[in-house]
């Protein structure tokens, strides 16, 4: 992924004096939080909102690439219905998902694409905390 900077970042550090400009890889819809694992980093801005041109890396990031499997059978069972389109989806360990809806990070696998169509586009983003034994 390119670090260079861009007009539209010129633009957002103005409006962020002594604050950061995120790079996202994904376009996230205003009402989604970002997940820590999208953002490659940040280029810090000074106090006249300059970016200094120093960039710092997320040691969280993961970028979504094609899953190397298949998500577990209780989320194709959820997604059959198709009511979920154009959405990241939670997939959690299959041995904490009695935690629902409190499941702690460590234990939340990735999230999945679904398509606009409500079909899995096999785009997977891995979580960077993940401790269990599924293949991410």
């Amino acid at each position: 992924m390119s670090k260079s900077i861009t007009p539209e970042m010129i633009a957002e550090a103005k409006s962020n004096p002594g604050g950061w400009v995120y790079q996202i890889d994904w376009e996230y819809p205003d009402h989604v939080a970002t997940p820590r694992e999208a953002i490659v980093g940040a280029w810090t801005v000074d106090q006249n909102g300059i970016l200094t041109g120093e960039f710092k890396e997320n040691p969280n990031y993961r970028p979504v690439r094609q899953a190397k499997r298949e998500p577990q059978e209780y989320m194709r069972r959820v997604l059959e219905g198709g009511t979920i389109r154009d959405e990241w989806c939670l997939e959690i360990d299959p041995d904490h998902l009695n935690e629902w809806p409190d499941v702690p990070e460590k234990w939340q696998i990735g999230v999945w694409y679904v398509g606009r169509d409500g079909k899995l586009t096999g785009q997977f983003r891995p979580n960077a905390t993940y401790q269990g034994e599924v293949e991410t």
